[in-house]
């Protein structure tokens, strides 16, 4: 039971840190493309 149950946490939580890691660099990436258009009608 131990070892099933330790295996299950181990992959939700390797699961978790992928999913976090992924929505950090998509909501990285969709700020920088938003603060990029905000530079460029600025310069306009």
């Amino acid at each position: 039971m131990k070892d099933t149950w330790a295996s299950k946490i181990s992959a939700w939580s390797t699961v978790a840190v992928a999913a976090a890691t992924i929505a950090l660099v998509f909501v990285t990436l969709l700020y920088v493309r938003h603060t990029g258009k905000q530079v460029d009608m600025q310069r306009q």
